[in-house]
């Protein structure tokens, strides 16, 4: 946790971020129980705010009316969770907005109509997720807009091998669960993001050795998550990943330029 700095997912992160020179942000989504789609990371509100409720079961109004930022310090106390469509309306010419939804595709037609009435500019937004449903859903229903798989891999040292996870929805549309490949097979993600339409993966920092040149190979796009040490940054760049979520992005913007690597939402297709 860094205390200086606004509470995460929250209007005045995003402001600090654009202020700070971001190429791009990135956010999470969930909707409510009146069908607005909020922003905030987790499923509840606990661990960001002064009472814990179910996004799920709650309206948006309800979720309004909690403190989203006095567990940062009473500089940010009274900071609400914001709705997707302020933080739309946040993002400068030129910059982009990564947008992770957190749930099923049941959130996929007001996700959507939120989005065509921000008025923003299809290149100015990424749509990503851990499920593969709901990605699919968003996919069909925002064709203009670019979509990344989120996959995470993990070394197993006990067996040795790397195992890879993603999100299916369950029945009710709304929740998913962690489907693991034990071992990681990279050619069927590699598959899945190709049959879906996808335009790439969104993978964790720690990853096979050969994960972004099986990328290549494939002619496909990935991007790295989250990356705070500007050496580890200067890695995943040079192995191939497009894009860098971090947050020091003053000592990765600086660590990469001064290695040659263009930054920018647009340039190269490269972004931090």
């Amino acid at each position: 946790m860094q205390p200086n700095e606004p509470p995460e997912n929250t209007l005045p992160s995003f402001e600090a971020a654009w202020a700070a020179g971001a190429d791009a942000c990135e956010l999470d989504v969930h909707l409510t129980s009146d069908n607005q789609v909020i922003v905030i990371h987790d499923d509840t509100t606990g661990r960001t705010a002064n009472t814990d409720l179910p996004v799920a079961e709650s309206t948006f109004q309800q979720l309004q009316q909690l403190d989203a930022g006095g567990w940062k310090g009473a500089k940010w106390s009274g900071v609400r969770f914001p709705a997707l469509s302020e933080v739309l309306d946040s993002i400068p010419d030129g910059r982009r907005l990564f947008i992770e939804i957190k749930t099923g595709p049941s959130i996929i037609p007001f996700l959507s109509d939120v989005i065509r009435n921000s008025g923003k500019a299809a290149e100015q937004l990424v749509v990503i997720s851990f499920d593969l449903e709901t990605l699919k859903a968003s996919r069909l229903a925002l064709p203009e807009l670019q979509h990344f798989f989120l996959v995470v891999f993990e070394w197993d040292a006990r067996v040795p091998q790397w195992n890879a996870a993603s999100d299916l929805t369950q029945a009710d549309s709304q929740l998913f669960r962690t489907e693991w490949q034990k071992p990681a097979d990279i050619d069927r993600l590699i598959q899945i993001t190709k049959d879906a339409g996808f335009d790439g993966i969104d993978v964790s920092q720690d990853q096979p050795d050969d994960f972004g040149l099986q990328m290549h190979d494939a002619g496909l796009d990935w991007v790295v998550w989250t990356v705070d040490d500007p050496n580890v940054a200067l890695s995943m760049a040079v192995k191939g990943a497009v894009s860098l979520t971090t947050n020091k992005l003053q000592y990765v913007t600086q660590l990469l330029q001064a290695h040659g690597i263009q930054t920018g939402p647009f340039a190269t297709g490269r972004a931090v």
